[in-house]
């Protein structure tokens, strides 16, 4: 009896896990017959459990796993374990806070429950010692002016390579990016179809059959690594993907990369819980360590044995997916980036869809780890916001940015850009012998 119950929930568990299905990202909607089979299966496994409930644990020793093995960092593609067993939280052992004072990022929070969207508290906030509520604003003029940014940030500390994947006809939104935070980069690079040679802007074009067909963004994403890898990789610590309707606080992303390892690999972005062992980080922002492009694009290159095909890639436009599950193949799963009261730093959506947290679509209550309203939503310190609909509102967004956001020192920068200088050093060393 014991076992055929393991066996019947076991069954209800992956029947669950294999029907999820993942709205695109650019959208605030998702589909109602989704909506349902996604009700009707947590409500089979909710009376399960509730019938049973011994098999919470049975389903818990079923799944939970040893350790994360920590990839050899002189190896650049090692062989990745044929029957791998991630822990279902490895991510703090993934960051290295190397400097005193820099920002701390929060263990790993349970699954909290939907709040109530009508509620004004902040709970997350509140749950943490020494963590204000943070009010419950509801604009984005609002968040804009709790907001803050790194007033001081030093170029190329670290090296920070930008690239947006986009066609050749979005020459607005592509000028647009060039004109507000693309300038914040040490590096800005366009992957486009056909390179536009009236655009005074650096534009690579891989060559992709169907380039600018969604279902091909998978692949491109694919060649779009193993090209950094084999043309940059010496030029740049960190290489982060952005779309060209994202909107990034480069002197906030700075900040928070000096707080990181590019000697480690690192997936950093807005952490989703696709389901218990898949967590990824969201395709409209994230940063790829050094390490983590280098073994990445050797896994996808087939360079991990002699005589190896490249990998091959599916046709889907989930890219953040594909590049996770290659990553977690290698041992890396994406970084929490939450600030220490919980905050988000990447933002799937605009400040003012953001703060409804909880009142967001069906597939944003059920991927995030954070679902508070108001503030509670958001770091005072963001990176990234998605999506503006076209170049006039995200050169809009620039100049309320300019307008509304505090510039902040940072006390702990000198001693954090000294740390970094140490790690260059020594990965400068290290090559050279």
């Amino acid at each position: 009896m014991h076992s055929s119950c393991l066996l019947v929930l076991t069954s209800v568990f992956f029947f669950f896990f294999l029907m999820i299905r993942r709205p695109p990202r650019s959208t605030l909607s998702s589909s109602s017959a989704a909506s349902d089979v996604y009700k009707r299966q947590l409500l089979l496994i909710q009376l399960t459990l509730h019938a049973h409930p011994h098999m919470y644990h049975q389903l818990h020793d079923l799944i939970a796993t040893s350790p994360n093995p920590n990839p050899n960092p002189k190896n650049p593609c090692p062989n990745p374990n044929p029957h791998p067993h991630p822990s279902p939280n490895p991510h703090p052992r993934q960051l290295h806070h190397l400097v005193a004072g820099s920002p701390k990022v929060p263990d790993l929070l349970p699954n909290h429950p939907t709040p109530d969207p009508n509620s004004t508290s902040s709970t997350l906030s509140t749950a943490r010692p020494g963590c204000p509520v943070r009010p419950d604003v509801r604009s984005t003029d609002q968040v804009l002016r709790l907001s803050t940014v790194w007033a001081t940030p030093i170029r190329s500390k670290p090296r920070i390579l930008c690239y947006v994947q986009t066609l050749s006809s979005q020459v607005a939104n592509m000028m647009a990016v060039n004109e507000t935070w693309g300038g914040g980069c040490d590096g800005l690079v366009f992957f486009v179809n056909t390179r536009n040679p009236d655009l005074n802007l650096w534009q690579v074009s891989l060559g992709l059959p169907g380039d600018g067909v969604k279902s091909r963004l998978a692949r491109k994403s694919a060649l779009v690594v193993q090209w950094l890898a084999r043309h940059l990789l010496q030029q740049y610590d960190w290489f982060a993907q952005f779309d060209d309707d994202t909107y990034v606080f480069m002197p906030n992303l700075r900040k928070y990369l000096l707080t990181m390892d590019h000697t480690t690999p690192l997936l950093i972005g807005r952490r989703f819980k696709k389901s218990h062992l898949r967590d990824f980080a969201h395709g409209s922002a994230y940063v790829l360590s050094n390490q983590a492009v280098k073994m990445l694009a050797c896994r996808l290159g087939g360079c991990d044995k002699p005589g190896t095909k490249p990998l091959f890639v599916p046709l889907t436009s989930a890219e953040d997916l594909i590049i996770a599950d290659e990553l977690r193949a290698l041992g890396v799963w994406p970084v929490d980036t939450r600030d220490e009261c919980g905050g988000e730093r990447f933002h799937p959506f605009q400040p003012r869809f953001m703060t409804a947290g909880a009142a967001l679509k069906q597939w944003y209550q059920r991927y995030s780890y954070n679902l508070e309203t108001g503030m509670g939503c958001c770091s005072t310190e963001p990176i990234s916001y998605h999506p503006f609909k076209n170049s006039a509102a995200l050169l809009l967004f620039h100049k309320e940015v300019l307008l509304k956001v505090t510039p902040s020192e940072w006390p702990s920068s000198r001693q954090a850009i000294a740390a970094y200088d140490v790690r260059c050093n020594q990965t400068n060393a290290t090559g050279a012998q």
